[in-house]
């Protein structure tokens, strides 16, 4: 019989302050293995964070076990969860946790000299990786000139590139906005086929689509543990069975009505529409808007781009956004080159104009 990577029994963690004691999580029982994508989800509060940092060994717990690989580590002490995490862990955090002053390729790296991979085997799988997360033509830039989502995607080449069977992502795309969080969240999914990846987040509508396994945390419990079929329409009863319990908080820390989250579903949640029109247009839209350098043209590549987020032609759509963003580019190059146009003209002029006043004095 096949054990378990992880698992979870009667796992309790208390807090204690000066207030008195409070409670992480309460008698968790829970088993992971290769090949999941788990996305852990709840209300602020509800014990997710709590759970992530106690199974990955960043946080101690009070009562019952945890095994890896059928090995108990109730009793691990400081160096044991070192190792633990060395082994088995790679994590990718909100923040990024990169060395800003570093490149790409040199934070990526990082995780190689970790492992005491030889520097002439190194660049090799730096590069490979870095190619797979689409930053090729970025790997000799520093942290400070990517931008976030080019920075999550350093994080995950990183995560990768420590070969650990465990990836742990704790809101991860809580500095990204929505178009930039759907990419990395599927980019994570393609690359970390074979591994357990354990991804917290409050709002599972930027998940649902990749979640092998959806849990769901209440008051340190674990509420609902759903396995995730891409087949059915489980994905969405999931979510209404949540908005009742009131465990979805809005992005901005306002709690959403349930009329307004169902309406949220309604738009992110339902099947994907097959239909690769608004994606076909939005590409289309961005190569006239790179033709023409117009903005008026780009603006209408963005609009069809978010159209297109839901439907099959997703892919095409975030193509034509990088193309709008590139025909803003031009059109401000364009502008700004009319600018300087007519200065030159001016000044053409006022020289043309104190010639002939020299000339008639």
């Amino acid at each position: 019989m096949q054990k378990d990577l992880l698992r979870l029994e009667d796992v309790t963690k208390y807090y204690t302050s000066a207030g008195g004691v409070g409670l992480g999580i309460h008698k968790v029982n829970l088993s992971f293995n290769l090949g999941e994508f788990v996305v852990i989800t709840g209300s602020s509060g509800s014990g997710k964070t709590t759970l992530l940092n106690v199974i990955t060994g960043m946080d101690t717990y009070e009562e019952g076990s945890i095994f890896v690989e059928g090995e108990d580590t109730t009793y691990y002490g400081r160096l044991d969860y070192e190792n633990f995490r060395r082994k088995y862990i790679s994590f990718i955090f909100q923040n990024y946790n990169l060395i800003d002053s570093y490149t790409a390729y040199q934070n990526v790296e990082l995780a190689l000299i970790a492992r005491g991979i030889p520097k002439n085997e190194r660049k090799k799988e730096v590069v490979d990786i870095l190619k797979k997360v689409g930053l090729e033509k970025r790997m000799n830039h520093r942290v400070t000139r990517l931008s976030g989502g080019e920075k999550q995607r350093v994080s995950i080449a990183r995560a990768l590139c420590s070969d650990a069977p465990i990836i742990a992502c704790d809101e991860i795309t809580g500095n990204l906005d929505m178009a930039t969080s759907i990419e990395i969240i599927e980019l994570l999914k393609n690359l970390s086929k074979g591994k357990l990846v354990l991804l917290v987040s409050h709002d599972v509508n930027e998940a649902i689509d990749y979640a092998t396994r959806v849990i769901v945390m209440h008051d340190g419990s674990v509420d609902k543990d759903y396995s995730v079929s891409h087949d059915d329409d489980i994905c969405e009863e999931c979510l209404k069975e949540e908005i009742k319990q009131k465990l979805l908080v809005a992005t901005d820390e306002n709690t959403l009505s349930s009329k307004e989250v169902v309406e949220r579903i309604t738009v992110k949640k339902a099947k994907r529409n097959p239909s690769k029109v608004e994606g076909i247009l939005s590409l289309i839209f961005g190569i006239m808007s790179i033709v023409f350098s117009d903005f008026i043209l780009s603006i209408i590549t963005f609009k069809l781009f978010k159209k297109s987020l839901f439907t099959e032609g997703r892919n095409l759509g975030f193509v034509a956004r990088k193309l709008g963003i590139v025909g803003i580019i031009l059109f401000i190059l364009k502008i700004l080159l009319l600018i300087g146009f007519i200065i030159f003209i001016a000044i053409l002029f006022l020289l043309g104009e104190i010639e002939i006043i020299r000339e008639v004095q």
